[in-house]
């Protein structure tokens, strides 16, 4: 079976990736694999650290307001899109999966074109304007939230899978009691890095720090830990941010409340190794994410219009104070927790295949 792979943009979409084509080669080792990804170097260089062959491509993206890159990036599409036509009428795979981003429409576009059954997946809780584009062209689309919640897409094109993670065990399902992790994802999260700045000092006295802060805002944290007393300097863990699974595995252990961005795959990593969250969404689908969790008494949300230092002060000291509170996040989150969504989206590509 040949299977080609479009993904990248950030690691909320590579990871995942990366989680089904590991599935497919548990499935089938002969599986021959091939990623489409990004012009980024990271991206390129995350994908081949799991020793997946993996070509770049031009994209552009689709924006849903005014942007005078609008105009500039559609030549972009446009050129992808004929890079991935000949890619893929060379690697003649019988399945394109698709993990949705702007990465994923010129190669969409392309496999249907040249007749290939494509399979992407939805990570969030409203639709990408990227798999909503290519929603008439697509054969399945897997989503990571109920299935009740897509009502305006064909029920017939649409599989619950939950959201592929990296291979995360839960070691210390509490934590360490006086410990914090701060993260932002791999882009950062410049509010709330902003909003621990202000509060570090004071967060130290009490608590260990764990803060994956992106790399633009690494060297100015880097700054402030050279200026703390040295036992606080000693209680700040300051990274950058972690792809190395069991180092990631491992912080969340530790972690006893953690404080993030809500994209999908943050979500799901905590749901898994039930972690109660403050969730500080961007707007948009972030917000929508954040919003249906705390609906379900499954986390604490800030609006990132909202964040202040005494806010998110004030919000990290009820949920180390409140054992009650605590307690019902870690409950109702873990009902989020899809351990065996790669292996249901690698049967899914498997069944296509044998299908098509």
């Amino acid at each position: 079976m040949k299977v080609l792979i479009a993904a990248g943009g950030t690691a909320g979409h590579i990871i995942p990736a990366l989680a089904v084509a590991e599935e497919l080669l548990k499935e089938d080792k002969n599986t021959d694999i091939l990623f489409l990804t990004s012009r980024k170097k990271q991206d390129l260089e995350f994908i081949k650290s799991k020793n997946f062959r993996v070509l770049r491509i031009f994209a552009g993206k689709a924006r849903r307001y005014f942007s005078f890159y609008n105009f500039t990036d559609i030549f972009l599409i446009i050129f992808g899109f004929f890079q991935s036509f000949f890619i893929i009428l060379k690697f003649k795979p019988q399945v394109i999966f698709s993990k949705g981003g702007y990465i994923s429409l010129p190669v969409v576009f392309a496999g249907r074109v040249l007749g290939k059954r494509v399979i992407a997946h939805e990570s969030d809780l409203v639709l990408g304007l990227a798999n909503k584009v290519c929603l008439p062209f697509i054969y399945k689309l897997a989503v990571s939230f109920p299935l009740e919640v897509y009502k305006d897409i064909n029920s017939k094109k649409l599989i619950f899978s939950g959201n592929p993670t990296r291979k995360l065990i839960s070691e210390n399902k509490t934590g360490n009691a006086n410990t914090l992790l701060v993260i932002g994802g791999s882009q950062g999260a410049r509010n709330i890095n902003y909003a621990v700045y202000e509060l570090l000092d004071d967060l130290l006295e009490k608590f260990k720090v764990i803060h994956l802060v992106g790399e633009s805002d690494y060297s100015h944290f880097k700054e402030k830990k050279g200026s703390l007393e040295k036992d606080k300097a000693l209680n700040y863990i300051l990274l950058t941010t972690v792809f190395d699974e069991k180092e990631f595995n491992n912080l969340i252990n530790e972690s006893f409340v953690v404080v993030s961005r809500a994209g999908a795959g943050a979500i799901s990593e905590f749901s898994l190794l039930a972690k109660p969250t403050i969730f500080v969404p961007l707007l948009g689908h972030q917000e929508e994410n954040a919003e249906y969790l705390s609906k379900k008494g499954a986390a604490v949300i800030i609006k990132d219009k909202d964040l202040t230092p005494d806010i998110l002060k004030e919000k990290i000291q009820l949920l180390f104070s409140d054992n009650n509170l605590r307690n019902n996040l870690i409950k109702n989150i873990s009902k989020f927790s899809c351990p065996n969504a790669s292996s249901i989206l690698a049967k899914e590509i498997i069944k296509a295949q044998k299908s098509a």
